[in-house]
């Protein structure tokens, strides 16, 4: 079957960006994790040449592909519970205070309170399903970036939404194929 030659016609002005996690076994609830500023994308592949010397000199006989690595990097801002609890390596929780307990903000508790409450450091893998839905300015189809599963890692300082400008929250992450695929990229009529 042929497939139809399409010009895509590309300028990106954002998007939306979603997570499900991946607990070892099966994926939680998808999340929005904020407004996408940047998204990369990159696949390589390694290869092994093999040469014969039967006539003195050698000669490459062929080139054999050896592995194939796909990388991401992207960058959200409007920060949530869900993307910082991400960016801290940490899981969400909550707290609950009596009347009379000390809060976190240095106030007394009048009534029984329960608060959210982000505790850092305690998921040393994240992973899950990326899902970025862009707007493309320019064409006439809204591009859908959907990469299955991914490993990531934070990367930049999140002490950052101190600053006195937009926060940002970054991460880095290596793609992991799953059932033969390391990525999709849907092209969505424009409504």
């Amino acid at each position: 079957m042929a497939v139809p030659t399409v010009v895509i016609e590309r300028y990106m002005g954002g998007g939306k960006s979603y997570w499900t996690p991946w607990d070892g076994t099966a994926y939680g609830a998808e999340v929005e994790i904020g407004e996408i500023k940047n998204v990369s994308l990159k696949l390589s592949s390694t290869t092994a040449d093999a040469t014969s010397m039967d006539s003195g000199i050698a000669k490459k006989v062929d080139k054999v592909v050896t592995a194939i690595d796909g990388v991401t990097s992207f960058t959200t801002q409007n920060m949530n519970k869900e993307n910082m609890a991400m960016a801290m390596l940490g899981e969400l929780s909550t707290e609950t205070f009596a009347i009379g307990d000390d809060l976190p903000d240095g106030t007394v508790a009048t009534v029984e309170t329960i608060i959210p409450v982000i505790i850092g450091g305690v998921v040393p893998k994240i992973e899950g399903k990326l899902r970025v839905v862009s707007v493309n300015v320019a064409g006439t189809t809204n591009p859908v970036l959907e990469i299955p599963m991914l490993s990531l890692t934070p990367s930049g300082d999140i002490r950052e939404y101190f600053a006195d400008k937009h926060a940002t929250l970054g991460f880095d992450g290596e793609i992991i194929e799953t059932d033969g695929v390391f990525f999709k990229e849907y092209h969505m009529a424009k409504a």
